[in-house]
């Protein structure tokens, strides 16, 4: 008798999932609304505190509020402080500002604010569609100690586009680029309490078999279209190589004019680290037979200092 009634279930559940899933819309991609972008910087070690931009560019919306999460993806190299700096920033002036370590930790920084909250007299306008130029706000953060003798290390700072952690807000109090999508899948029962083994008094929700039934649920799964807000993380370098160190050997001598000669014209290995080998300090971070040129006058000539800046990566 049971046997049958779990066939019936189960062949139910199936027509039930061939009517969900026979439907699916069809979406066309949509330009962008808002974009949310952390800097890629460049420090010294030892600088002490200094600050990453984060920028925004809206297009559509003017925007009244937003809280979003950010996060180190190595937390040994850098720590956010838990205040951001609002000076000259898009944000300078708006009536609620708060930033926090979540949970205490210098890894990540929760940033909640608000144009207008009705504290002050009069009503502060939120950021009308710009092109990004000025900073949304600004991150500060601090370098740990570190040996010289290392490369340079690269921390992530990323965000996080999910609902719960990232919320950019309109005029009309809606946040931009959420959708909820209804999503179902399979649930399984197991019967712990049978009477007369037709009768079930208590069951379980069960993710394996065995189970005695199986159903449908959908819930409304709220999510961030990425066709509409775009999220560029960022990154910050602090440069330990040292400057005109081709191979990566802690010195500056001749074995660097050949790694360099090898590299550029004999296909030979890449510098360990890149940014060393531009010794001219061309800002396209190009290496060529100039790099080749100032490395010599350094070491043998005029003596002149490398230059080797922080380029950024390409977008």
């Amino acid at each position: 008798m049971f046997h049958h009634r779990f066939k019936l279930k189960i062949w139910l559940a199936g027509l039930f999932s061939l009517a969900v899933f026979s439907v699916v819309p069809i979406t066309t991609a949509q330009p962008v609304e808002l974009e949310v972008k952390v800097e890629d910087l460049g420090i010294e070690p030892g600088i002490g505190d200094f600050t990453i931009g984060v920028f925004m560019k809206n297009y559509v919306d003017t925007v009244t509020r937003f809280e979003f999460l950010i996060q180190l993806n190595q937390p040994s190299i850098i720590g956010f402080d838990s205040q951001i700096d609002t000076t000259g920033t898009l944000i300078s002036g708006w009536e609620l500002v708060l930033s926090q370590n979540f949970e205490g930790w210098e890894t990540n920084i929760l940033i909640n604010a608000q144009a207008d909250v009705g504290t002050t007299p009069g009503f502060t306008p939120g950021i009308g569609p710009q092109s990004g130029e000025t900073p949304l706000f600004n991150l500060v953060a601090h370098t740990y100690e570190y040996p010289d003798t290392l490369p340079d290390q690269t921390v992530g700072l990323w965000m996080q586009a999910y609902p719960a952690w990232f919320a950019f807000y309109n005029q009309e109090k809606q946040m931009i680029g959420l959708y909820v999508d209804t999503v179902c899948d399979s649930v399984y029962f197991q019967c712990l309490y049978w009477v007369e083994d037709s009768l079930c008094l208590e069951w379980e929700k069960v993710q394996f078999p065995p189970y005695d039934s199986a159903a449908y649920e959908c819930d409304n799964v709220p999510y961030i279209d990425t066709n509409i807000v775009k999220v560029d993380n960022g990154s910050v370098t602090v440069m330990l190589s040292l400057c005109g160190d081709v191979n990566g050997n802690g010195e500056i001598d001749i074995s660097d004019i050949t790694a360099l000669i090898s590299y550029l014209y004999l296909h030979g290995d890449p510098p360990p680290v890149m940014r060393t080998a531009n010794l001219n300090g061309s800002l396209d971070g190009e290496i060529d037979i100039s790099d080749i040129t100032y490395i010599i006058a350094a070491l043998y000539i005029d003596h002149r200092e490398p230059v080797c800046p922080y380029v950024p990566p390409q977008e």
